[in-house]
């Protein structure tokens, strides 16, 4: 292998490139940023209900985000969407939980 791989396919690729990042074989940034990137993936805005006003929000941003997008009808509608765990993302699909994506990086930047 050279490099970093453009994706990974198991949870023992990762583990493996965080090795070799540690050993100096790979730059430990790239390594990191692409770790930072997974985690990006962890978590999804999802439609939740439709508002009457935009102070009818169940919550604050990051948990809670509220859009006037169009509506069927071509009018407006005040919607909230509710940030929830992505069931598709990186670390899901290649059987890894949040907090081992956070240890790399914690170990990648020495802390």
């Amino acid at each position: 292998m050279r490099g970093i791989p453009k994706r990974f396919g198991t949870a023992t690729d990762v583990a493996v490139c965080v090795d070799l990042a540690m050993a100096g074989y790979i730059p430990k940034n790239e390594m990191t940023a692409r770790l930072m990137a997974m985690l990006n993936t962890s978590d999804v805005y999802v439609r939740d209900k439709v508002l009457a006003s935009v102070e009818d929000a169940d919550g604050e941003e990051p948990d809670y985000r509220v859009m006037e997008t169009e509506a069927i009808d071509g009018g407006t509608e005040i919607v909230q969407y509710k940030l929830s765990p992505n069931p598709a993302s990186i670390p899901a699909m290649l059987g890894m939980d949040d907090e081992t994506v956070r240890q790399y990086i914690s170990k990648l930047e020495g802390i």
